[in-house]
């Protein structure tokens, strides 16, 4: 999938109408492609298809920004004091999916058996999968959190070694999103680190990336 080429994915966020940047490849032709990031439009849910950003360039300024912060020792210094919380979080979070899938399994029985009319299924069922899946993201989260204490201040000289999703699960641990502005120029396709802004996931995060910086 191209996620796994894309480690900013659900990271990058379109500044202009919210929603995450999608891998866009282009083809170069010879069989060669270049990757980059880009607001989608036409999947019918409101992409304004305004932001497009070359991958290679957004993913290093993000790393160059990222890595310093999580390497710091006030970084560790905050996890260490959220550890017993993030622990708790997941527990709760882990109990109450395997709640909200119990749950599915009875309206799936209930529908199968002709008990529960189509449209109440489908209502009760999606409204359980949306609240799974948002405890999940937030499981990715705390995942994200876990990995960044068990690098122990060296996530920059295992960074090239990753694979995307660890990279992904990083970014994602230290950021809400980045929020990328569309190119001044249009059809430039020169990459400007103005064009980015960091929306970290606790306040305290910004005066450690103002510190590092």
């Amino acid at each position: 999938p191209p996620s796994r080429e894309y480690p900013l994915h659900r990271v990058l966020r379109c500044s202009e109408c919210g929603h995450w940047l999608s891998a866009m490849p282009r083809s170069l032709g010879g069989g060669k492609s270049s990757r980059n990031y880009g607001c989608r439009k036409g999947l019918g849910d409101g992409r304004c298809g305004h932001v497009f950003v070359t991958a290679g360039a957004v993913e290093a300024r993000v790393a160059e920004v990222l890595l310093p912060v999580a390497d710091s020792s006030g970084l560790r210094d905050l996890i260490d004091e959220q550890e017993g919380d993030v622990r708790e979080r997941a527990a709760e979070l882990v109990v109450a999916n395997a709640q909200d899938e119990k749950k599915l399994t009875e309206l799936d029985d209930m529908f199968g058996d002709g008990t529960l009319p189509k449209d109440a299924y489908l209502r009760q069922a999606n409204r359980l999968r949306e609240r799974v899946r948002q405890r999940a993201a937030e499981l990715q989260t705390l995942r994200g959190t876990s990995a960044l204490s068990r690098l122990g201040g060296d996530v920059t000289g295992s960074w090239e070694s990753m694979s995307a999703d660890d990279k992904r699960l990083v970014a994602q641990a230290l950021l809400m999103a980045v929020d990328v502005t569309p190119a001044s120029r249009r059809g430039s396709n020169l990459f400007d680190p103005k064009r980015l802004r960091f929306v970290w996931r606790w306040d305290a995060l910004l005066k450690i990336a103002d510190d590092v910086e």
